[in-house]
């Protein structure tokens, strides 16, 4: 739990809640701090079939409950127990503040900090030192001093006219069907195998 809320505490974008100002814009705020969502189930008592049946319903449910884009974090975890030694992890996160590169570095960083933690040691993943709203601020300067001018004719001109901005999307339930784009990938390693990790 440590190590994923020391990653959103390492990451603005992940601090960030969103709301629309006036009738379209779309205002970015960043908090200081901000408590990830946690929750805790135990399904160690359930026989295996119905126990894999609660674990989908569980992950459905968890992916198809909406965020308030306005109260950060856009993420949540449920820590779920299937017994004394299996243990998943289901992390939600909104696509408004993580792509597919920046959840596999939300893993490999909460990774990194749990195995650290358990070994009492090991230097722990920096803090990155430009964060996107730094990119966002300079390329703000660069628009309001005509430095992309250029560049922004190229676009507008290879573009064309383009479609009025559509209004900014509110979270729904997925569309019917759409449950079989999650995965699960099941990974077992021998003790020779956990060894060559360490």
């Amino acid at each position: 739990r440590e190590a994923l809320q020391a990653v959103v505490a390492n990451h603005a974008a992940l601090r960030a809640g969103f709301h629309v100002r006036g009738s379209s814009r779309l205002v970015m705020r960043v908090e200081d701090t901000v408590r990830l969502p946690w929750t805790e189930r135990d399904l160690a008592a359930m026989d295996t079939a119905p126990r894999v049946a609660a674990l989908h319903d569980l992950i459905r449910d968890e992916v198809s409950r909406a965020y308030d884009h306005a109260a950060p974090p856009l993420m949540r975890a449920c820590l779920v127990r299937e017994s004394a030694t299996s243990h998943v992890l289901v992390i939600g996160v909104h696509h408004l503040v993580a792509d597919g590169i920046s959840r596999d570095i939300i893993v490999e960083e909460t990774l990194a900090r749990y195995a650290a933690a358990m070994r009492s040691a090991a230097p722990l993943p920096a803090s990155p030192t430009l964060h996107f709203t730094d990119f966002a601020h300079s390329s703000r300067g660069w628009i309001e001093n005509g430095l992309l001018d250029d560049d922004i004719a190229y676009w507008r001109d290879t573009l064309g006219a383009l479609p009025p901005l559509a209004p900014f999307p509110t979270d729904r339930t997925p569309p019917a069907g759409t449950a079989g784009t999650l995965q699960q990938i099941d990974l077992e390693l021998r003790d020779a195998d956990l060894g060559r990790l360490r």
